[in-house]
């Protein structure tokens, strides 16, 4: 039996990174706060990309190493 959490992670990331770009990015955006707007862009970007990247490679890892 096998117990993961990986589709955790994955979704966690996904998810905080749509918040961020979503609520955090435009309000720093409007109120003309340069860095910290690329900063949650930055990491919105990230998390989101992030978390494709490891439902990627946990695809990979079960389709052809496991």
């Amino acid at each position: 039996m096998y117990i993961g959490y990986m589709n955790y992670l994955v979704a966690i990331f996904i998810i905080t990174g749509f918040f961020i770009m979503r609520y955090d990015y435009p309000s720093y955006k409007n109120k003309k706060m340069k860095k910290e707007a690329k900063a949650t862009k930055f990491m919105g970007r990230g998390n989101i990309l992030l978390g494709l990247f490891l439902f990627a490679g946990n695809w990979v890892y079960n389709t052809w190493f496991k």
